[in-house]
């Protein structure tokens, strides 16, 4: 490898580290967001879901819905099995 090829790999890799720490500041969520999106809500407090042709929802009456209808289990109780689409690692 001669040296002018080392040198632009070298400023290359700088400049990519260096756009993604700017980059990084701007696409990062604030600490107030991110500590809003941790905590959690209940059924109650949840918005109204547009279900598109099914109208709008409130969450209570979703999680409702739900837990009176819970989700039909699979067939024969166990997970299909896995199929071998090639032969890689």
């Amino acid at each position: 490898m001669n040296r002018e090829s080392l040198i632009f790999c070298i400023v290359a890799l700088l400049a990519a580290l260096g756009l993604s720490a700017i980059g990084f500041r701007y696409a990062a969520l604030p600490p107030e967001v991110l500590a809003q999106a941790r905590t959690p809500v209940t059924p109650d407090k949840l918005p109204e879901f547009d279900l598109g042709s099914f109208g709008r929802v409130s969450g209570i009456d979703l999680v409702a819905y739900w837990v009176e209808h819970p989700p039909a289990p699979a067939q024969g109780g166990a997970a299909p099995p896995s199929v071998k689409r090639f032969g890689g690692c």
